[in-house]
């Protein structure tokens, strides 16, 4: 990259200098600044890298945006051209109610509904070439923000740890997962109408306190009255609030670059109170850091379409069905904790007290939430900084050459800001490979091994062919939180199942409501042997497996023998079975890839055995556990056709609630049966015309979903909030529909079910003679309980775990 039409990045001290003439924002109206001024700004990062952070870039990179994808032949340069006028339009009567959003709206469209900036290579580039070396000075840290003038100010708003003598900065500090989860748990129960409102609440009450401290300091700083402040109790303001605070002090200020630490803050520990700050240990800036982040942080995004800063009617297609709502919940619990602690800061004055590091105007909500859909969307995890072979942060603290002055905990918790690598966009193939420090040791002296930080091309690649990182494999519900953008098709996917015991009874008639799914019209692959058996018997009905509302056969199926037989097979606690029998349900999880999960499978095969095995399986069991539960040539026809009624209902229940929940954003009327098509259902061919006024799952979704969606390397990426949302749904609508089409056809079945099953340690017969416990062939069972407790322990099974946090990556 080479710097076009640059700017001198020295401290301009002069009092005509404001944050809008450095980005090119005019002062009056809602138009100008956009792609021009973008484009001033990023040829100063380009001056900011090379020459203050020390950052090493391919001579082939250059960064452009969604909307140029050529012009590079003069590379390396800069290239960022302006969003189409449409685009300007449609974002200035459309961003009414969101939050978050900063600048002018021709700087917000470079960012909406696009993938903002990219980094393209304007030449071919090599195999195993460095694309860019990033010195760890040139990275935000916990211990930048920590030994900076802002991170420091939002300290002296904090109380000190009760009975405590010496502290460490980040001692005050709640850890942002641990608030976000206390916040969570108090709407566990919330409906998603409940949260929304919620949202809302929070939003407004958070703008209501602000508004009022800003008249408050206005009619103060009038009559020369000095307010009152109450200082945070520990544990209020969250570990994530100093890098927040830095991000905007960085961006906003009237400086083309504001010092990360300054003499402005000396004055600080003479401050009469008795905050956090007064006793707390001083941290050293971490030597050779850049005096400035700015030029870095004015080339941020102007907004970052994630659920945080949604308006009402966007969050709406969250709230509108069962499927967003744990979604919702974390938008809930983020945004709550995101208003506490701005409302708690705004008591301890933080508006008022630090004049020469928060001027006036610099802090308001609209940026508070800004900041941390930005940090949100682009931290990177911890180990980009640690040295090659260092397990974790807690080991590279404890190593001879440790870089860390905080708590590792907190670096492990809230990594850290790479500038340039958190620009590029997410792919799954991703071409770069980063390789973290390999400092200079006794065991390592030749220089050429050593190396700081950097980003590698593991493959070639094409000239004008974009970067892409990866962020991990992930479900839609993550990328969309935390980057404001899905993947259109992925198998990543996965729905949330409930199985109760009223859900398998034997003995019963099949519901007057209920058609099975058509098998597909394609042929199998004649290459290989069909297992399918056209003149094989019906299975008769009375042997068949469904669902009942009634207690009394549902008792006579569920006997104690079959309640110890699930309770053995399935790896579940004697709690988790009393749970079932009151009432309650097992939960797993149906797989994008068409997986089944492995203890929802084994409670099954248990649900839909026959009667008269139970008792010879539980006590073959019993006898020798080195062999597993077999299953006769009747019980696994008996399993395929449970598992595709059990999954039809499930698809049936998930369409109606989708059918709900949109059909009047979109105006539509979904097809919610599995027959005549299922998903690909269409009106025109229905039978006798019925249902014309329906549309089929695929019809609507590929109407709707694309709209706002971005074709990259040959896969579909939502970016708008609609198409977001959809992309999610259809994740799991897929999930649901890849376990019924294992169930089709006996040949899917054997490959899918069937084999998952001998996997984890059953046996399948070949005919359906009685067989002793000396005729069953050992299994190795062992190996078949290890891999359900293993996959198990993934997915949360009635009252298990939860997930953690934090991935490489950025949005926009």
């Amino acid at each position: 990259m080479a710097a076009v039409n640059g700017t001198n990045n020295h401290v301009i001290e002069d009092d005509n200098v404001t944050y809008e003439s450095i980005m090119g924002i005019p002062t009056t109206g809602d138009v100008g600044g956009g792609a021009t001024a973008l484009s001033k700004r990023l040829a100063a990062f380009r001056d900011w890298l090379t020459n203050e952070a020390k950052v090493t870039v391919h001579p082939s990179l250059c960064i452009v945006n969604g909307e140029a994808t050529d012009g590079v032949k003069n590379a390396p340069v800069l290239l960022f051209g302006p969003p189409h006028d449409v685009v300007i339009k449609n974002l200035a009567a459309n961003k009414v109610g969101r939050c978050g959003m900063v600048d002018k709206t021709e700087d917000q469209a470079l960012y909406d509904r696009a993938m903002g900036c990219q980094v393209r290579a304007a030449r071919e580039i090599k195999k195993d070439d460095v694309l860019m070396t990033i010195p760890r000075t040139a990275m935000i840290t916990p211990d930048v923000v920590a030994s900076s003038d802002a991170g420091r100010a939002i300290l002296s708003c904090c109380k000190p740890p009760p009975e405590s003598t010496t502290i460490e900065f980040w001692d005050v500090f709640e850890n942002t997962a641990m608030g976000e989860k206390r916040y969570a748990d108090n709407v566990a129960r919330n409906s998603g109408t409940q949260l929304l409102v919620k949202i809302l609440q929070d939003r407004k009450k958070a703008e209501a306190t602000f508004n009022k401290a800003s008249t408050k300091l206005e009619e103060s700083g009038t009559n020369g009255e000095t307010n009152e402040y109450e200082l945070a109790a520990p544990g209020t303001i969250s570990t994530r609030a100093p890098f927040l605070a830095f991000l905007i002090q960085q961006r906003f200020a009237n400086e083309v670059s504001h010092p990360v630490t300054s003499e402005r803050s000396a004055g600080l520990e003479n401050e009469t109170n008795e905050s956090a700050l007064q006793g707390a240990r001083r941290l050293d800036l971490p030597p050779d850091t850049p005096e400035t982040f700015s030029p870095y942080a004015r080339t941020l995004p102007s907004s970052v379409a994630v659920p945080i800063c949604w308006k009402r009617n966007e969050l709406a297609l969250l709230a509108g069905c069962i499927l967003g709502t744990d979604a919702l919940k974390e938008v809930s619990s983020r945004t709550a904790l995101l208003a506490a602690e701005f409302i708690a800061l705004l008591k301890a004055g933080l508006l008022e007290r630090f004049p020469n590091i928060f001027p006036p105007g610099m802090i308001t909500w609209e940026r508070w939430i800004w900041a941390s859909a930005v940090f949100g969307s682009r931290v990177l995890p911890v180990s980009c900084f640690l040295n090659e072979g260092d397990e974790d942060a807690v080991a590279h603290f404890k190593g001879p050459d440790s870089a860390i002055q905080s708590s590792p905990e907190v670096w492990e918790e809230l990594g850290l800001l790479i500038p340039l690598q958190d620009m590029l966009n997410h792919e799954i193939e991703s071409q770069v490979t980063w390789e973290p420090n390999v400092p200079k040791t006794n065991e390592n002296e030749e220089e050429e091994k050593c190396h700081p930080p950097r980003a590698i091309a593991h493959t070639r690649i094409k000239k004008g062919a974009q970067l892409y990182a990866t962020y991990g494999l992930k479900g839609n519900q993550n990328f969309i939180v935390q980057y404001g953008f899905a993947l259109v098709g992925s198998t990543d996917d996965a729905a949330k199942i409930g199985f109760a015991l009223a859900d398998a009874v034997g003995n019963v008639p099949p519901p007057s409501d209920y058609s099975p799914p058509e098998a597909p019209d394609k042929k199998e692959d004649a290459s290989e042997p069909s297992s399918d058996s056209s003149n094989k018997p019906a299975l008769k009905e009375s042997l068949m497996v469904f669902d009942s509302i009634d207690s009394e056969p549902m008792n006579l199926w569920w006997t104690e023998d079959r309640l110890k037989l699930l309770e053995r097979e399935a790896l579940l606690t004697s709690h988790i079975v009393d749970s079932l029998k009151k009432g309650k349900k097992l939960t797993a999880l149906a797989y994008g890839d068409g997986r089944y999960h492995p203890t929802f499978l084994s409670a099954v095969v248990i649900g839909t055995m026959p009667a008269a095995d139970v008792k010879r399986c539980l006590k073959q069991g019993s006898e020798d556990d080195t062999k597993g539960v077999a299953l006769s040539k009747t019980h696994q026809e008996i399993l395929r056709q449970y598992l595709q009624f059990f999954f039809s209902r499930k698809m049936e229940k998930l369409l109606q609630n989708l059918n709900n929940a949109l059909k009047n954003h979109f105006s539509v009327q979904l097809w919610t049966k599995v027959t005549q098509g299922g998903l690909q259902y269409n009106g025109e061919k229905a039978r006798g015309g019925e249902g014309t006024s329906y549309e089929g799952w695929q019809t609507f979704f590929d109407t709707n979903a694309y709209a706002t969606s971005m074709e990259c390397e040959g896969r579909y990426y939502a970016i708008g909030s609609d198409s977001c949302v959809l992309a999610m749904y259809d994740g799991h609508v897929r999930a649901i529909q890849a376990s019924i089409d294992g169930t089709l056809s006996q040949q899917a079945f054997e490959k899918g079910p069937l084999q998952e099953l001998k996997d984890i340690g059953f046996v399948l017969l070949d005919d359906d003679v009685t067989m002793t416990v000396e005729d069953v062939v050992p299994s190795n069972n062992a190996i078949g309980v290890e891999n359900r407790e293993k996959d198990a322990s993934k997915d949360k099974v009635s009252e298990q775990k939860d997930r953690k946090p934090n991935d490489s990556g950025k949005s926009g």
